[in-house]
């Protein structure tokens, strides 16, 4: 039984939709780790998550990145005016495509670029390639 299938019974039986007569949550519950991940699964993850106003996703090529749990996305307005959510995480490696506000969805490490709809482009110049001096011993 989980952690919180064994007070669910006691829970629900003091519950009263007037909060007079309803009582608190035990603490436990609001810092336990099996508790959270059993929420992440089955609220969470499960749900539409805001991440931005459409007000601030104007005009094609906008982008906006949140966190949401242990996923960071990207929420970019396409040319055609759809909305358009990835992970913001590259295919190739660690590595984010977008940093803060705005940018192209393209892996400064790997060069790997893609369309607002997600699908791969031509290889950008990699912005941190890195020089032959690095390789060089002292």
């Amino acid at each position: 039984m989980t952690a919180m299938g064994a007070h669910e019974r006691d829970i629900r039986g003091r519950y009263d939709a007037d909060p007079a007569r309803s009582f608190t949550l035990p603490s436990w519950l609001y810092t336990d780790a099996a508790v959270f991940e059993a929420e992440k699964a089955a609220i969470f993850e499960r749900a539409w998550q805001c991440v931005a106003h459409t007000e601030e996703l104007r005009a094609p090529g906008d982008v906006r990145v949140a966190a949401i749990l242990d996923h960071e996305i990207v929420v970019a307005r396409g040319q055609g005016g759809g909305l358009r959510a990835f992970r913001n995480l590259c295919p190739a490696g660690p590595h984010r495509l977008v940093e803060g506000l705005s940018g192209a969805l393209a892996c400064p490490r790997h060069g790997l670029a893609f369309d607002d709809a997600g699908r791969a482009q031509p290889e950008v110049e990699p912005l941190a390639r890195l020089s032959q001096k690095t390789f060089t011993s002292t």
